[in-house]
């Protein structure tokens, strides 16, 4: 049977090289005869028969969807960097005319192979023919697609992706769902459960960078003044304060 869609997957940064094979073939298993699935160099060439080149996609997103608005074509760069000991891998998806993106942030010794597939799997249910679309793979544990609710403002959609997994963990949940939590409950204007939530992924993950990023996305109080800078005198605690570094 002749492939019905085409899969290009490119990479920048060779250390990415292992995760795009692995995607790669978990996508060529899904879809079977009916997908071809192109890695690296290959795909590259691909693109520049079509007159693009990989860099053009991140230049100018829109190149991506007007390249795939109507051919059967699906389009994958995956980006991979270390950030405070964590494997942080950015897959950006062009198919169907439209780009998405997906955000795997896996911990020291975790598997970012396993968790870049099981998104690329979910991006794309609708997108795989036949029974390939039917059943996506359910992603690692920190893999819920987080960053993707986030694009659209789905914070409530957040707090159900971040209480399932709670649940699930038996009550513990990683840094990147503490802070997409804090973040949801900012932005909905809940900021008394924002703080709670900091305060507990403080406690939960101590000096993790995630802790310092979720504390800035959380509104100041009424008549508060924004924190001095890292490098100033602080103050001595006033009588009422106790010195921690617990927000109220």
């Amino acid at each position: 049977m002749k492939a019905i869609l085409l899969i290009l997957i490119i990479f920048g940064d060779p250390s990415a090289e292992p995760i795009a094979k692995s995607v790669a073939d978990d996508l060529a298993r899904r879809g079977g005869d009916q997908v071809q699935v192109v890695v690296g160099a290959d795909a590259v060439a691909q693109l520049q028969a079509k007159g693009i080149r990989s860099a053009d996609l991140v230049a100018s997103p829109n190149i991506g969807a007007h390249l795939t608005a109507k051919d059967a074509i699906v389009v994958i760069q995956i980006d991979r960097r270390e950030v405070g000991g964590d494997t942080v891998v950015e897959s950006r998806y062009w198919f169907q005319g439209k780009s998405d993106r997906h955000v795997a942030v896996v911990g020291k010794g975790g598997d970012p192979e396993a968790a870049v597939a099981g998104g690329a799997s979910q991006v794309l249910a609708g997108v795989l023919p036949g029974k390939a679309a039917a059943k996506p793979a359910v992603a690692a544990g920190d893999d819920i697609q987080l960053a993707l609710l986030a694009d659209k403002d789905e914070w409530l959609e957040i707090l159900g992706e971040v209480a399932t997994a709670k649940a699930a963990a038996n009550g513990a949940i990683t840094p990147r769902q503490s802070y997409y939590q804090v973040l949801a409950y900012a932005k909905l204007g809940q900021r008394d459960a924002a703080v709670e939530s900091l305060n507990r992924m403080r406690t939960d993950h101590g000096d993790h960078f995630l802790v310092a990023a979720a504390a800035e996305v959380i509104p100041l109080a009424d008549g508060m003044l924004p924190a001095p800078a890292a490098n100033d005198l602080a103050p001595a605690p006033a009588g009422g304060d106790d010195g921690s570094n617990t927000l109220k």
